[in-house]
């Protein structure tokens, strides 16, 4: 937790915002490959609902 911290307070002084969707899209297409390669995917979509 503490990079991805790092990385918001970098975005922030550098002032790229633009730059927070595409690490809000990559860190959502990192839990879906985790999720989907250990085979608790469907389970995972079971609970959200």
């Amino acid at each position: 937790m503490g990079k991805a911290v790092k990385i918001l307070q970098k975005i922030m002084n550098t002032k790229r915002y633009w730059l927070i969707p595409l690490w809000v899209l990559f860190l959502a297409a990192a839990i879906f490959i985790f999720l989907a390669g250990h085979g608790t995917l469907l389970p995972a979509i079971y609970m959200s609902f």
